[in-house]
């Protein structure tokens, strides 16, 4: 199974997107952009999923591989993940799922996270693994 990650612009708010199963729209997607040149830590191209969850959450989620993609050296957690946030501030690589773009605290953000997260899961029910294939603007 392939999920595409269709990120639509990329700014220092972040990199705004599109999560697609089955070429149809589930959520959109938010991804933090480090330094001047807005990097992400998720390159483009195709990465292997599994089924995981998130320790800080609570919650069911999927871990992305991004082995050897350079993950920024700053970053706290080894992991990516698939997880509620409202705005990068809250992401340290990881990609949140919203239903609505937001304006929270300063800054332009998604909306409805934590459902639009369940969503995601729900649409994934039997699933446990998945490529999730990421494209840039």
């Amino acid at each position: 199974m392939i999920i595409e990650l269709r990120r639509s612009i990329i700014t220092d708010n972040g990199a705004f997107g599109l999560l697609v199963i089955n070429n149809l729209p589930l959520n959109l997607t938010l991804e933090r952009t480090f330094g001047k040149e807005n990097k992400i830590v998720i390159p483009k191209g195709d990465h292997p999923c599994h089924r995981d969850y998130y320790h800080k959450g609570k919650y069911e989620t999927f871990e992305i591989d991004v082995q050897g993609s350079g993950i920024e050296p700053g970053r706290k957690h080894k992991r990516v993940l698939l997880h509620a946030a409202n705005i990068e501030d809250q992401l340290e690589g990881c990609v949140a799922t919203g239903t609505k773009f937001i304006w929270y605290k300063g800054k332009r953000g998604i909306g409805n996270s934590k459902s639009a997260h369940r969503d995601f899961i729900d649409a994934l029910i039997g699933v446990n693994k998945f490529i999730l294939r990421v494209t840039n603007p």
